[in-house]
């Protein structure tokens, strides 16, 4: 009898069948869990010390904890088999093609071991084990055997109660990228976060309410941790969120929507939903070398979200990578699972990929298809043409108000890194470690609410255009810059003054002053903005500089130093110009 496929080569092939990184293997996991109708997820990473050149704490085991269903031992015993799985042809759910437990899982680990109970205390356990495989050639999965869970896992199912639900654990983790706890939590809070946003969203009824958490589990047991994840939606409507400093806030407001009806393979209507979002104009002001405006870039796209899981994040075309303005606006589609291979979702759930930004010349086939038959085909390119029109006119409007704004412009060379006053900040706090400074006297008795204000007022004085609730948003956002650079205007030859507000030395630029009007207001509007940092650094290090000497000398001396620099600083700039 001759097999299909010799089983080692055939797991060594599937090992490559390609995961963008850790955090989505493990997503095809919490996708069982979720049609298992579990209501509380727990991701366990279990770390080792390692010595290299130092020692480190590295993940050396991953398990994923549910209280879903749990398995019967004749379920269990087949779900570890390639091709085969509960809800294959005709599923409506997250879940289809057979594939993702195990795909996922050998993506990443040597060994897979399954633990399964739908009532506490009877458990059965059943593994696969690529070296076991290589060395047998056996194409047969074990049976599940009774067992009881070991005791470093059964700390996390007591603490959660679950009892009846699933655990899988990854063992002989050679693929696992990143290796470390922090990072990959980061990734979990980048990328998962925004894979199930509508299952951990709370008023969002696109998706059933889940709890999803990480835990660290420290080699010895004494400093374990554990992180609730929190939505990351790309197109900001939801909320709570992990947007640093608005986690219990909409930052975006929903612009249009847009219902396509799409006849499937089954002659069955269904509904394409498109969503389109865009900043509050006060959170674009912010610009993109916030954190905010980082947080933005990092979800810059089109997301395809099949049965309210997301399949993909990408500009597809339609978005400028290279232009900070498109991050400002957001897309979402929204598809049922019975449009699959209208969109070309592959079998690891990691895209879609039917669907671009269609040149004409595609364009032109698509519409060849729609006009020539009534197939499948045609019904698929329709799809697709009503799609390209409506994603083509929401991008549109949407960079037309962006551009409007007038804000949230950044170029190529300077990115979306930190501001001259974020970058200043972390220096001085390095630099100056236990330094008094007139800033930190002032602020002694100040209330953190007080602190927003003050420098609320200052904003709203340097730039007219801000309300009170957008200066307001503003301040909490940079309350920890220990320099702020203002405008402001007053007669004389004095370029620059220095305040003391919130918990920060505030320097004020005179908007009247010769050079303001020939060199700072120009280079402000500069393209390339690297130019316009590097002199605000200058003025940072000197408006630190008075503030660090204020309480050794005369404070009346830098008033005279800073007059007798502006009058240098105009007549210079006339002698420039």
């Amino acid at each position: 009898m001759n097999r299909i496929a010799n089983p080692a080569l055939m797991i060594k092939m599937l090992r490559d069948a390609g995961y963008k990184n850790t955090s989505y293997a493990v997503a095809e996991l919490v996708d069982n869990s979720i049609e298992a109708k579990a209501k509380n997820i727990s991701i366990a990473l279990y770390e080792e010390n390692v010595t290299n050149v130092r020692t480190q704490k590295l993940i050396n085991e991953i398990a994923i904890f549910d209280d879903g269903e749990g398995m019967a031992p004749d379920i269990l015993g087949r779900c570890l088999s390639f091709g085969w799985g509960t809800r294959l042809e005709g599923a409506t759910g997250l879940g289809k093609f057979g594939f993702g437990l195990k795909g996922a899982s050998i993506s990443q680990a040597r060994r897979i071991e399954i633990f399964s109970w739908q009532k506490e205390g009877d458990v059965h356990m059943t593994y696969l084990d690529c070296d076991e495989i290589a060395q047998t050639e056996s194409d047969v999965l074990p049976e599940p055997v009774a067992v009881t869970i070991p005791q470093k896992y059964s700390k996390i199912l007591k603490t959660n109660n679950f009892n009846s639900g699933t655990l899988i654990v990854w063992k002989n983790l050679d693929r696992l990228n990143p290796k470390k706890s922090s990072t990959l939590i980061n990734h979990l809070n980048k990328d998962m976060c925004r894979i199930f946003r509508h299952f951990l969203d709370d008023n969002d009824v696109y998706g059933t309410r889940r709890k999803i958490s990480v835990n660290v589990v420290d080699p010895k047991g004494s400093n374990d941790q554990q992180i609730m994840l929190k939505a990351n939606d790309p197109l900001y409507l939801y909320k709570p969120n992990n947007l640093p400093g608005f986690e219990n806030e909409a930052t975006n407001l929903l612009d249009d929507e847009a219902f396509i009806n799409v006849i499937d393979q089954d002659g069955v209507e269904r509904v394409v939903h498109i969503i389109s979002s865009i900043a509050k104009p006060e959170i674009q002001m912010l610009g993109g070398s916030s954190e905010l405006g980082k947080h933005y870039a990092n979800n810059n796209g089109i997301s395809f979200v099949r049965a309210g899981r997301e399949l993909e994040l990408d500009i597809k075309g339609f978005f400028n990578n290279s232009e900070p303005r498109y991050r400002w606006f957001g897309i979402e589609i929204r598809f049922e699972p019975q449009l699959d291979e209208y969109f070309g979702v592959p079998n690891n759930k990691q895209g879609v990929r039917n669907f671009k930004n269609f040149d004409e010349a595609e364009i032109d086939d698509l519409l060849e298809q729609v006009e020539n038959s009534d197939s499948i085909d045609s019904r698929a390119a329709k799809m697709k043409l009503d799609i390209h029109k409506c994603i083509t006119n929401m991008v549109k409007k949407n960079i037309s108000t962006v551009q409007g704004r007038g804000a949230g412009r950044r170029t190529k060379k300077t990115g979306g890194g930190p501001s001259p006053a974020e970058k200043f900040t972390k220096e001085v706090e390095e630099i100056d470690v236990g330094e008094k400074t007139r800033s930190n006297i002032e602020a002694e008795n100040k209330s953190i609410e007080q602190k927003v204000l003050e420098l609320a007022e200052i904003k709203m004085n340097s730039d007219s255009s801000l309300d009170k609730g957008s200066a307001i948003e503003i301040a909490k956002l940079e309350l920890s810059n220990v320099i702020h650079i203002e405008e402001s205007s007053w007669p004389g030859d004095t370029f620059l003054d220095v305040d003391y507000k919130a918990n920060s030395a505030i320097g004020l630029i005179n908007r009247r002053h010769a050079f303001f009007t020939e060199f700072y207001d120009g280079l402000r509007h500069q393209e390339d903005q690297k130019g316009f940092e590097a002199l605000k650094l200058v003025l940072m290090a000197f408006v630190r500089c008075e503030d660090v000497l204020q309480h050794r000398v005369d404070p009346k001396a830098f008033d005279l130093i800073r007059s007798k620099w502006g009058e240098y600083l105009r007549n210079l700039s006339k002698m420039v110009n």
